[in-house]
């Protein structure tokens, strides 16, 4: 079996994005312009990277478990190959940094790719992440009815022939129109990444380019001539009065002088609207409120009795979690198969440390106190889950004296 080895040593070289790199897979309905071509690959964006930056610092939080499942038991593992290679992937660089790669291109372009690099005997040594625009699954041409036959991987324009069995695929769903693939969350959003790109665009144009004087020196009247030189003069006089620090100085003008300011209202720069409903669409098609990313849209949300505790709750439930669902069912399902192939091993990623999805001490508190209260949590129950001591005398419920049992 031909090792890998050669070709991620060739990517590591030279590692040029490709000039055709773009994550729109789906037409826009009712227009003809290409916002494909003119936003990229998105990575650009300040819109679409701020979410997806999110994701990619939060999700590695939960590391990589495996458990043993039979029948309602679970067994958790802590020592197996397959960890040893997830957490260490390859010499130069980590499980999280491998991640956060793998979720730039899950969520920007709903595929993400790995390499497995093998030995001689076929076993996995390293993974490594590759950039989604330089692979694509293709089908058999000898047997149509065959899904994926391989991969070609594309890292310079030179295509090789990747085996399917040496790459681990994740999809974000299935895109129709080409079912080999997933399709981008953000697919449906491309015009108002586009039309956010163009508004920072405007707004740097006119600080760029409409460099007007601050302010404008000129005769007081008609009757008042200055020559280019004394116009030269003046400028340079003005120029050292009030540059720098000596901002604030007196002038004495020795001619009949109007000093008028020159500008424009910096409101014009103000598209806050527009960049909001860009910034709403996109949080919204990443399952992410916009508050969590710090949109000023989203922080609107907040100040209407929304809490940073509860977004960023949901922000854990609409991506993360499921993602993390979808992603440990495609590593089991396409790797831990190349260390073990018990079928009742299965890859999760632990959340029990994450303090998002803790509950609050104050309401679980609450919670148990008004379950003794109503007799169906026992005392025990309460004092266990403060820290504090238990005898046999608080194993009972307190049941309220005017209650009789009926059979």
């Amino acid at each position: 079996h031909k090792t890998m080895f050669k070709f991620l040593k060739k990517v590591a070289e030279n590692q040029a994005v490709h000039p055709s790199a773009s994550w729109l897979s789906l037409d826009i309905p009712r227009t003809d312009f290409d916002y494909s071509k003119e936003v990229g690959t998105g990575l650009g964006s300040s819109v679409i990277m701020s979410p997806v930056q999110w994701i990619m610092r939060t999700f590695p939080e939960s590391p990589v478990r495996m458990e043993m499942v039979d029948g309602d038991d679970i067994e958790k593992i802590s020592e197996h190959p397959f960890l040893n290679m997830i957490n260490n992937p390859n010499p130069f660089y980590t499980y999280e940094t491998m991640m956060m790669a793998t979720l730039m291109s899950w969520n920007i372009a709903g595929n993400a790719y790995w390499i497995k690099v093998r030995s001689k005997m076929g076993e996995v040594l390293e993974l490594w992440y590759v950039p989604h625009w330089m692979m694509t699954p293709k089908g058999s041409d000898a047997d149509p009815s065959i899904f994926i036959d391989h991969y070609i991987y594309n890292p310079n324009g030179v295509p090789y022939r990747i085996e399917i069995e040496d790459v681990v695929h994740f999809r974000f769903g299935l895109n129709p129109e080409n079912i080999r693939v997933g399709i981008s969350p953000l697919d449906s959003v491309i015009r108002e990444v586009f039309t956010d790109d163009e508004a920072g665009n405007y707004s740097a144009s006119i600080l760029r380019n409409m460099g007007v004087p601050s302010v404008i020196i000129s005769p007081s009247s008609n009757d008042v001539d200055i020559s280019q030189e004394q116009a030269k003069v003046i400028k340079e006089k003005f120029t050292q009065s009030f540059a720098g620090d000596n901002r604030g100085q007196a002038l004495v003008m020795t001619g009949s002088t109007k000093v008028d300011t020159f500008g424009f209202d910096p409101k014009q720069l103000s598209l806050s609207d527009i960049r909001n409903i860009s910034e709403e669409r996109v949080c919204a098609c990443l399952g992410i409120p916009a508050a969590v990313v710090g949109f000023g849209s989203g922080l609107e949300a907040t100040k209407v009795g929304a809490t940073m505790t509860a977004m960023i709750k949901l922000a854990w439930t609409g991506n993360i979690i499921p993602s993390q669902r979808i992603i440990s069912q495609v590593i089991t399902k396409q790797l831990l198969i190349d260390f073990d192939d018990n079928d009742d091993l299965d890859v999760v990623f632990d959340n029990s440390r994450i303090v998002a999805l803790q509950e609050d001490k104050s309401e679980k508190i609450r919670r148990l106190t008004d379950g003794v209260k109503s007799g169906w949590v026992r005392i025990s129950e309460v004092r266990q889950a403060e820290g504090l001591p238990i005898d046999e005398s608080d194993e009972i419920y307190l049941r309220p004296l005017n209650l009789v049992e009926i059979e």
